[in-house]
C-alpha cells in the first residue's frame, strides 16, 4: 500500500512539474549592483531609529480584497505609512471554512499598490507550501511537501522550488513581487532526530523527506 501511494505521488508530482516547466519564463536572477548597494547604505543611514524598528515589523494584507478605497486596505496603508512597516505577508479570507483563492492578477494589484503606498520597498511574503496554489487560483497545483518527501527525489524538490520562485516573482512587477516564500521546515539535533517535525512525527535523518534533505544540504 505504501509503495502504491509513493508511486501515485511521484506520477502526480511529475505531471505538475512537466506542466509548469512549459510555462516557465527566462528571467534572470536579481543581483545587487554597485548602485543598488550604494542606495541601501545611504537609505539605511537616513532612517531614524523608529523607522529602523518599523522595518523589522510585518503585517498581513489580503489579496482577495481589491477595494483600495475600503476600510480594510486603508488600515493597512495607514500602518505602512505611520510605522514604516518593512514587510507584508499576503493572505486570503476564509469562506465556508476554506480559504478564498483569487486570481494571480488580484494578487499583483494588491502587491503593486502596497509597494506604491510604502516609502521604502517592501519585503513581500506568503505561505505557499505547495506553490502559488496554496493562495491563488488558476495556477499549477502541486502536492504538499510531504508528498514530494515521500518520492525521495531532491532534484524534483529543487525543481518545485524553482518553479514556485518564478511564479511568486511574476505576481507583481519584477522588482515588487513576492520575495519571501514561507514553507514548512524542520530541525535536526545532535542525535539526528527531528525536534520540530512539521509532519507530526519523529524520524531519523536518513528518512527525512527530499525537501528537508535539500535544505540540510544547502
Amino acid at each position: 500500500m505504501t509503495s502504491q501511494v509513493i508511486i501515485t505521488f511521484a506520477i502526480v508530482s511529475c505531471c505538475c512539474l512537466a506542466h509548469a516547466r512549459s510555462k516557465e519564463d527566462k528571467s534572470e536572477p536579481v543581483t545587487l549592483t554597485k548602485e543598488g548597494q550604494k542606495w541601501v547604505e545611504e537609505t539605511l543611514k537616513s532612517l531614524s531609529l523608529e523607522e529602523k524598528v518599523g522595518q523589522m515589523l510585518q503585517v498581513r494584507a489580503y489579496i482577495d480584497s481589491v477595494d483600495f478605497n475600503g476600510a480594510e486596505y486603508k488600515h493597512i496603508r495607514g500602518e505602512l505609512r505611520e510605522y514604516r512597516i518593512g514587510s507584508v505577508v499576503l493572505g486570503t479570507h476564509f469562506k465556508g471554512g476554506s480559504p478564498v483563492h483569487p486570481l494571480p492578477e488580484n494578487a499583483a494589484k494588491v502587491t503593486n499598490h502596497l509597494q506604491s503606498d510604502s516609502k521604502l520597498p517592501l519585503l513581500i511574503a506568503a505561505d505557499i507550501e505547495r506553490g502559488l496554489a496554496s493562495r491563488l487560483g488558476d495556477v499549477p497545483d502541486f502536492p504538499w511537501p510531504m508528498a514530494l518527501g515521500a518520492v525521495g527525489e531532491t532534484v524534483m524538490a529543487e525543481r518545485f522550488g524553482a518553479i514556485t520562485a518564478r511564479g511568486s516573482r511574476a505576481v507583481g512587477k519584477a522588482a515588487e513581487s513576492q520575495n519571501q516564500r514561507l514553507c514548512a521546515t524542520c530541525s535536526a539535533a545532535g542525535n539526528l532526530h527531528l525536534q520540530q517535525p512539521s509532519a507530526g512525527h519523529r524520524d531519523s535523518i536518513e528518512h527525512l523527506g527530499a525537501p528537508f534533505r535539500l535544505q540540510l544540504d544547502v
